[in-house]
Formats: structure tokens, sequence, C-alpha cells
């Protein structure tokens, strides 16, 4: 009985982790669509979201040629302990002039999502 019920907690930690794991995979994909449809529809509402959160124009940041460095998932240590909202997907982007964007986000639906903060390197 005993192994019967170590069984079935090793299957249910299993399915929940494959879940997690299903989970965190389908939110990586919508961040990264999310950050192609930045460089791609320039005149979009989200460039002018993006525009209203850095206090400069992220517009002549994508005039030149940008791509999509990198999409992170959660937020860093440091903003983790912090009490602002925090953010479940970091879109990171970089142009030839080597300067770099970060864009927190907070995903609500694939078409839906919430600027928490952007910032220049």
């Amino acid at each position: 009985m005993l192994l019967i019920a170590f069984i079935v907690f090793c299957l249910l930690i299993y399915f929940w982790n494959r879940a997690e794991k299903s989970r965190a995979d389908a939110l990586r994909l919508i961040c990264w669509n999310i950050a192609t449809d930045l460089l791609t529809n320039t005149n979009s509402d989200r460039v002018a979201l993006v525009n209203s959160w850095s206090g400069t124009n992220f517009s002549p940041f994508l005039a030149g040629v940008a791509k999509v460095e990198d999409v992170k998932l959660g937020e860093q240590l440091k903003d983790l302990l912090s009490f602002q909202d925090h953010a479940n997907g970091r879109l990171f982007f970089t142009n030839e002039k080597s300067k770099h964007f970060e864009i927190r986000i907070r995903v609500h639906s694939p078409t839906n999502f919430a600027v928490l903060g952007t910032g220049w390197d």
C-alpha cells in the first residue's frame, strides 16, 4: 500500500513538472512573438505603449537594423525583492550600434500584455 502511494506521488510530481515546462515553453513562444511583432510592426499600438514607458522614443532604436537578442522568463533577482509588479517575461533587443534595450512585460494572453518597465544599456 505504501509503495502504491509512493508511485502515485511520483507520478503526480512528474505530470506537474511536465505541465509547468509546457507552460514555460508556451510563455517563451508568446514572448518571442511579441518581440518579433515589436520589430516588424513599428507603427503598432504596442510600440506606442513601449514609447510611453521608456521615457525616450523606442522608434529611433527600431529605425536601424534591430533584432531580438534574447527572451528570458521571470525577473532578475533584484527585481524580485521589490514591491513592484513582477514581469513574467523580459525581451532583450540590440541594434547595429550595439545599443541594448530591455522591456519587462506581464503577458495576460497571446495578444494582450502590459509593459512593466523598460531600460537602456
